[in-house]
């Protein structure tokens, strides 16, 4: 047992002296009767006679150590139950808070800072609930951030839809500032009538390429795409891709995301963008969305050309 408090030890003196009290009683009790049957006086000569003449008294008189000892004993269980009930309210009360404090955290949206719950059966049930709410929280944060960038990648196509230049830097300079990413290229078909497509660079953003590069269908990752029809996403680049150069030093971009511009079963353009950054899930989606309304434009304006043909409208390319 731990040692005693000052209130423990006051509770403690006093089961010990009440126990002395109480033990007295029966010595006193008993030799007053003693002398009273007896028709004796009191005094010190006739206790000694009735203790001679009665053994009984000595055993009696013991009575207050061994009440007075018994009552030390009682008191140290009492205040052992005491601390044991005090600690389970203490642990229920920590339990408590911090279940407020986790539901607090959760009904104001502070996630992050309701992970202190201990890993005990009882919680788990408010852990799987925050996970569940955080879950849905991100889903519906990546889905806002998506079709405000829709919103803001639409408005762009719609001012720049009549020029190709112009619209491919413009989406790859937004395109890079709103992934958070690094390098950027896009290439478009030079003829969709050829029997093996062929695609030069239309714009770039940070990257060194040749202005005369063109890629066959079928040709590396870009060409992979082409043929595939499909956005890849590379997070094992290969080690001659080209190296961004930044304030951290030089190295190899992280992923790579390659989105052919698909519309009608026909590949218009590419999309390749990196960075030194995972793209999540929901990045590759937005990518995924923003070649099909650039796919849906291009193929107006390559289709057309300098023919004076009205191009898709913002409302059109949102169908």
């Amino acid at each position: 047992m731990a040692a005693l408090n000052r209130e423990e030890r006051i509770l403690l003196n006093k089961f010990f002296l009440f126990g002395v009290l109480f033990g007295l009683l029966f010595p006193v009790m008993a030799l007053s009767l003693d002398l009273w049957f007896k028709e004796l006086p009191f005094g010190i000569e006739q206790i000694e006679l009735v203790h001679l003449t009665n053994p009984i008294h000595f055993i009696i008189d013991s009575a207050p150590i061994i009440l007075a000892l018994t009552a030390y004993l009682i008191g140290k269980m009492v205040i052992k139950r005491e601390r044991k009930t005090k600690s389970s309210l203490e642990q229920e009360l920590a339990k408590s808070k911090k279940i407020y404090a986790f539901t607090k955290n959760m009904l104001e949206g502070r996630f992050t800072e309701s992970d202190d719950l201990d890993n005990e059966e009882e919680f788990q049930s408010l852990i799987a609930l925050r996970d569940k709410i955080l879950t849905s929280k991100i889903k519906e944060d990546n889905a806002k951030w998506i079709r405000e960038g829709l919103n803001k990648f639409n408005e762009l196509i719609r001012l720049y839809q009549h020029n190709k230049n112009l619209l491919s830097s413009q989406i790859l300079n937004n395109l890079v500032s709103y992934l958070n990413a690094n390098l950027a290229v896009i290439y478009l078909i030079e003829d969709i009538e050829a029997t093996k497509p062929v695609y030069a660079v239309q714009a770039t953003y940070a990257f060194k390429y040749d202005e005369e590069k063109k890629i066959e269908a079928g040709e590396g990752l870009v060409g992979q795409a082409v043929i595939e029809k499909r956005i890849l996403l590379i997070t094992e680049v290969p080690d001659d891709y080209t190296n961004i150069k930044s304030g951290l030093g030089k190295g190899l971009p992280q992923s790579i995301i390659i989105s052919p511009l698909l519309f009608n079963e026909t590949v218009f353009g590419v999309i390749e963008i990196a960075s030194m950054k995972e793209f999540k899930p929901h990045q590759v989606e937005f990518v995924k969305q923003i070649s099909e309304y650039l796919a849906y434009t291009f193929s107006f304006i390559i289709y057309q050309g300098s023919r004076n043909t009205n191009l898709p409208t913002n409302e059109d390319i949102g169908k």
